[in-house]
């Protein structure tokens, strides 16, 4: 795909809703450097009466858990969750398996462009997070959290992400909002992140044994001159 063309496809699903009545979910996602993607994702969300998958269709209750997560992730390995809540009806779903960057390209704000790897999840993106569904007791899903792990360093996140390594990490994805020094302005601010692609190994491997030879060849030289000049000299 062209890269303006990916562009369009991130930025169009930053923008998706992807649960009407709101979700929470726990999402980690490690790329590598084929872009492959490993995915490791709970979600849970309100269960109502009638739910409309992503063409329209009238999707079954038992299956209400998994049918976005099928939609924005496929390919995966999906498993419905149930538990009991004593707010409101709730249901979840766990996706995990192996992807491509490919297959969720337009489906996630997740691109690869040249030699950097973006995301950029728009504000109307975590507007699918500001709602009062909330992980039910007894799971172990942790609330809001998202997770990725890019082939490379880390160039820049926005303020709300943690770097370790080369994973970035946000531990609360529900909307946040910056209040701007000018005018007292509100602002709600979007996921950001920017890493590069995977070191080549062959360059780095070169870069080694050239370090190496370098080495070499200096002891080499600092014990020709030693002998040349002799002991005590």
């Amino acid at each position: 795909m062209h890269p303006r063309r990916r562009w369009a496809a991130a930025l169009a699903a930053s923008a998706a809703l992807l649960c009407l009545g709101g979700c929470t979910v726990d999402a980690t996602f490690v790329i590598h450097a084929d872009d492959t993607v490993t995915v490791d994702v709970e979600s849970w969300q309100r269960m109502d009466g009638v739910v409309f998958d992503q063409e329209g269709n009238v999707v079954p209750a038992d299956e209400q858990g998994c049918s976005n997560l099928k939609h924005f992730l496929p390919g995966l390995q999906y498993e419905t969750l149930t538990a009991a809540s004593d707010f409101v009806p709730v249901i979840g779903c766990r996706a995990t398996g192996t992807t491509t960057l490919a297959a969720i390209d337009g489906r996630t704000p997740l691109v690869h462009v040249g030699d950097r790897y973006v995301l950029f999840a728009s504000p109307t993106w975590r507007q699918n997070f500001a709602n009062d569904v909330s992980v039910p007791p007894g799971q172990k899903a942790r609330p809001a959290h998202l997770s990725i792990t890019f082939p490379g360093p880390v160039e820049s996140t926005d303020s709300s992400a943690t770097v370790d390594g080369t994973t970035v990490t946000w531990s609360d994805i529900r909307p946040s909002v910056d209040v701007s020094t000018a005018g007292g302005m509100v602002f709600l601010t979007p996921l950001q992140a920017i890493a590069y692609e995977a070191p080549n190994p062959f360059v780095t491997g070169l870069i080694s044994a050239l370090g190496a030879i370098v080495g070499a060849a200096a002891v080499v030289g600092f014990v020709r001159r030693r002998r040349k000049n002799g002991p005590g000299r």
